[in-house]
């Protein structure tokens, strides 16, 4: 899945960050590749969401920032839940 993906990409930059002792932090291209790979499916994926559920950016103009509506109005907010696991918490 893609939220794996994503969970291994933080955990290798968690991990080059702890081994950092001043230096340089290396990390491996082939990682690179694969977190290259994952963001652009994660993009992809974020974009179809977005088109099926008809979000477009909307102009504010009392402030001139983009406003973008995370989902339609006639949804109600689910209940999120934190879970403190593997060095990580999980909504």
């Amino acid at each position: 899945m893609l939220s794996d993906s994503i969970r291994e990409m933080r955990r290798e930059f968690q991990n080059a960050l702890l081994e950092h002792n001043g230096g340089d932090i290396v990390i491996s291209g082939e990682n690179l590749q694969s977190f290259a790979l994952a963001l652009v499916m994660f993009e992809d994926e974020a974009m179809n969401m977005e088109e099926r559920l008809g979000v477009r950016p909307v102009l504010s103009n009392a402030s001139g920032s983009v406003v973008i509506p995370l989902r339609p109005s006639n949804h109600t907010r689910p209940q999120l839940t934190v879970i403190h696991g593997d060095g990580g918490d999980v909504a």
